[in-house]
């Protein structure tokens, strides 16, 4: 709600006449002016400040947007300075609230990136870890005519059900068994294992 500078006059009026008691300055400025709206408790404590930071020159909106100006370049230089530092520990220091702090940074396209962890490593470490080019690092995998399949990723849009089927198992199966190895950057195979293991260690 705004007021006339009238009003606003009478409102710090009252309020001094009260020592600064906002509730007892509502009291007093209804029984003053009692065909007048009402300020609320608040508007006189606001108001009585507002006076305090930015006088009485009718200027206000001059020096508020001084002040955000200087707050802001005060927040931009502190992020500059640290920019680890926290928004909740940049408002206690600086004296501004958080939700202005933060809208700050947004404004002037500033965000708040993670940091990425790694593993810490010492000097002599890098050469250390070389061994892992000396392994020779092997797999084998079976492979049939059934394969893998996720049934319940399987669908068929209809208006009713087609009682749709897939057949899955056979009377004639067949399997592969692959063999691979990674030595360093090399691969060596894939190498095709006879279906038997007895067989294939008795014909080694």
């Amino acid at each position: 709600m705004i007021f006339t500078n009238e009003e606003y006059a009478d409102i710090h009026f009252c309020y001094g006449f009260c020592d600064g008691n906002a509730e007892a300055a509502v009291r007093e400025y209804r029984r003053r002016y009692p065909n007048r709206r009402l300020p609320s408790a608040q508007v006189f404590s606001r108001t009585h400040q507002n006076f305090r930071n930015f006088g009485l020159g009718g200027n206000v909106d001059h020096n508020r947007n001084r002040q955000n100006n200087n707050n802001q370049n005060r927040i931009l230089r502190a992020f500059d300075n640290n920019p680890r530092l926290s928004s909740r520990r940049a408002a206690h220091q600086l004296q501004i609230s958080k939700s202005q702090i933060l809208r700050t940074l947004r404004n002037n396209h500033k965000h708040a990136y993670h940091l990425q962890p790694v593993h810490h490593l010492h000097p002599g470490d890098p050469e250390q870890r070389t061994f892992l080019r000396k392994i020779l690092w092997t797999d084998e995998s079976t492979f049939t005519r059934r394969g893998i399949t996720n049934y319940h990723n399987i669908h068929i849009w209809a208006g009713e059900n087609p009682r749709e089927i897939r057949p899955r198992s056979f009377q004639t199966e067949f399997s592969v068994n692959v063999w691979l190895g990674i030595f360093h950057d090399n691969v060596c195979g894939p190498h095709f294992l006879p279906p038997s293991t007895l067989h294939f260690l008795l014909n080694f």
